[in-house]
Order: structure tokens, then sequence, then C-alpha cells
């Protein structure tokens, strides 16, 4: 499924002049599980991080030749509230130690994907198997193919 939004508002149909998209494996409200989810933002600003940075939480898996680094959760993390294990991450855009990366027009172009990319949803695999996913790749590839005029 592929779902565009303008201003927060969805969209009927993908019309060119979308600020956001969502793919997703399939809708949330029938498939909780294994339910893979990948939303690309264009915005003014760079995306921001939480109160508690998860940038450093994280590992560059990849830099491509296009200039964005794909980042990854690392499955230990140490948190505000100590130590935990994460057993579903994500993968991102970023770039100079930041999420997102900017374009030559000056926008942001922030990616996120995730089997748990919003409340209630959840995996039965594995973190390795997660990062091993076709989804994950697929993510990496998109992201390699971005090309700036």
């Amino acid at each position: 499924m592929v779902t565009g939004y303008r201003e927060g508002k969805k969209l009927d149909k993908l019309d060119g002049d979308e600020d956001h998209i969502r793919f997703q494996q399939a809708d949330e409200s029938s498939s909780k599980v294994d339910n893979y989810g990948l939303d690309i933002t264009l915005a003014a600003n760079a995306p921001g991080d939480s109160a508690w940075p998860m940038y450093p939480n994280g590992s560059l898996i990849e830099e491509l030749k296009n200039g964005i680094d794909v980042w990854e959760d690392n499955q230990v993390q140490t948190l505000q509230k100590g130590t935990t294990e994460n057993n579903c991450p994500s993968i991102r855009a970023a770039s100079n130690d930041t999420f997102g990366f900017q374009l030559k027009n000056g926008k942001w172009l922030a990616a996120s994907g995730s089997f748990c990319w919003t409340q209630g949803l959840s995996t039965s695999f594995s973190y390795a198997q997660q990062r091993d996913s076709v989804q994950f790749g697929q993510t990496v590839e998109l992201l390699r193919s971005l090309k700036q005029n």
C-alpha cells in the first residue's frame, strides 16, 4: 500500500506534490504482525530527535554514493531509563551525525522504516531477521536510488 499526505492530510490519490509518503505491506487495522512500513517525508527543517537522543543508539551501516547514510538501531541500547534490548529496529536516512538528509533545494528528506512503525504493531522476526529482511534491503535500495538534479 502507498499513501500520500500533504500538510498532514491524507490524499485520495497520489499527485506528485506529496510531502509525506507511507509505504506499508498491509493495512495496519487488519495486519498487526510483520507489517513493514516506511515513511518518507520532505520538510523545511531537519527531522528532530527525541529528548533522549536516539542517534547514539544506532550505527551507520552504509554510506551511499548519493551522500545519504543508512542508520539502524542497535540491538542493545542505553536509554535514559537504562540499558535495554531492542527487539524491533528501525532503519533511517541520516547524514552528518543526524537523522535526515539535506537536499540541494534546502529541504530535508527523512526516511524511517520498521516492522513496528506505529503503536500496536509487532513482529515475529528476530532482530537479525529484521536487519537481514527483504524489506530492510529494499529500503536501502530505495535510498540508494535517490538522485538530485
